[in-house]
């Protein structure tokens, strides 16, 4: 199977990600997860069959779903800011919201077809009363820049891990939400968001 939309391709045979048909390097977990969202977009997914789908009886923490998360999300384009892609359901879990097409053949349509079916929802979307999944931050405008409090202001910035391991990747993007939410609790220290520190 092959998922199309904006300009990925998710090949399920291949167990590529590929973005305007170059292939892109991603981990093991990360692709399992963006396959079963794929599978799944019509309903919110809880962090607990999350877990279990692309885990399975392996016991993570919180932090290692979030980091997972957070790489499908800069996989595709997508940020916690954003949520263009996955959405965030408070309390729940997340949820896909990108309308996408699928082609269950192992070759890849040509850039007229995917043009051609993208032309074609956008004028399904204006001709119907229904609006489209996304979330209302995909059109909103930037916000303007907000003055720093008067205290030390700290930002982490994500970690990288050289080796290019699974488990390193996701131990890294952990370690990133984790000094996060340590240095939030400390009152005289204004915390910058690891969204906003990502931002070039």
């Amino acid at each position: 199977m092959i998922y199309y939309f904006f300009n990925y391709e998710i090949n399920t045979d291949t167990q590529e990600l590929l973005y305007k048909g170059k292939l892109k390097k991603i981990e093991p977990k990360i692709f399992k997860l963006l396959v079963f969202m794929l599978e799944n977009p019509d309903r919110v997914l809880s962090r607990e069959e999350l877990m279990s789908e692309v885990w399975g009886k392996q016991i993570i923490s919180d932090s290692a779903l979030s980091a997972t998360i957070c790489a499908a999300r800069h996989a595709i384009g997508d940020s916690g800011s954003k949520q263009q892609c996955i959405k965030t359901v408070s309390g729940s879990g997340y949820r896909f919201i990108v309308e996408f097409s699928c082609n269950k053949n192992s070759e890849s349509i040509s850039d007229i077809q995917l043009e051609s079916q993208l032309a074609t929802s956008q004028d399904n979307i204006e001709s119907s009363n229904t609006l489209p999944l996304i979330t209302a931050s995909y059109y909103e405008k930037k916000p303007e820049s907000l003055k720093l409090p008067d205290k030390p202001s700290i930002a982490i910035m994500d970690f990288i891990d050289i080796g290019a391991t699974e488990k390193g990747g996701l131990f890294a993007y952990a370690m990133t939400v984790d000094i996060n939410a340590s240095l939030a609790r400390l009152s005289h220290f204004f915390v910058i968001a690891r969204a906003s520190s990502a931002v070039i």
